[in-house]
């Protein structure tokens, strides 16, 4: 189960400021990062429409990178 173009751009909105931090000592996103935002997704499923399970396999997968 792939992901929209939609949803991939709802995605990078709701993780830009993690993934794009100036500073080299903080580049990239941690994993309390991710956790926050995982969190945050499903509890706000009504506001970016992505289901559940596709925010499962997010989530594998930004973990996944660390």
């Amino acid at each position: 189960m792939g992901f929209t173009h939609k949803e991939l751009e709802r995605i990078k909105e709701i993780f830009r400021s993690d993934l794009d931090e100036s500073a080299s000592y903080e580049r990239g996103i941690s994993g309390e990062e991710i956790d926050k935002g995982i969190q945050w997704m499903r509890a706000n499923v009504n506001i970016h429409h992505i289901s559940a399970s596709k925010i499962d396999i997010l989530e594998k997968a930004l973990k996944s990178k660390l």
